[in-house]
């Protein structure tokens, strides 16, 4: 047995799990996002946050890393165009198919999980803290991506997931009752 093997692959990613995530340009996908509205707390800015993870199928750095970024929607109206500008970009970015319509925030944020989208990454300074952000996105150079980056389940925000019904229910009798025979318990 060696007492070292050198695996280049496996000791690149081991060290971009932690450190700095450099300036430039990488490839991602929309794992998840979540609409805040901000309706309790009307001193805040409602927002879009959006977690994106750096794939890993096309060979860059800090692959499988996570980066943040959030969409804030002004208040004022007329601002708010300003602000829907910027998803607009974001949705140039995507290749969202022209005059698509979303009747819901839920809706867009399920339309977009998943999908893949290019971002320049610079570094921001912010109460004294270095953290990497999102300058702007691009279409990405690489639509097709491996199930080894796909997002594992639909990642639908919570309050779009369906819920059971008793009426979906195949083991349930017409009464809602279960029939379970003695014989069909472990115990």
């Amino acid at each position: 047995m060696a007492f070292i093997k050198f695996n280049r692959k496996e000791a690149e990613a081991k060290a971009n799990q932690f450190g700095a995530i450099e300036e430039g340009d990488y490839e991602l996908y929309v794992e998840e996002g979540e609409w805040r509205p901000m309706l309790d707390k009307p001193d805040k800015t409602p927002n879009f946050n959006l977690k994106l993870k750096i794939r890993s199928d096309v060979g860059q750095a800090a692959a499988g890393r996570t980066l943040f970024h959030s969409f804030f929607i002004s208040r004022d109206p007329e601002k708010a165009e300003t602000s829907m500008d910027f998803i607009d970009r974001f949705n140039v970015a995507l290749g969202l198919p022209d005059g698509v319509e979303f009747e819901t925030e839920e809706q867009w944020i399920s339309y977009i999980t998943g999908k893949p989208v290019k971002a320049h990454v610079i570094q921001r300074e912010y109460n004294g803290k270095t953290n990497p952000a999102i300058q702007y996105f691009m279409e990405t150079e690489h639509p097709e991506m491996t199930e080894q980056d796909k997002p594992s389940s639909g990642m639908k925000p919570a309050s779009t997931q369906q819920q059971s019904k008793v009426d979906d229910d195949p083991f349930a009798n017409n009464d809602g009752t279960l029939d379970i025979s003695d014989d069909d318990l472990p115990f």
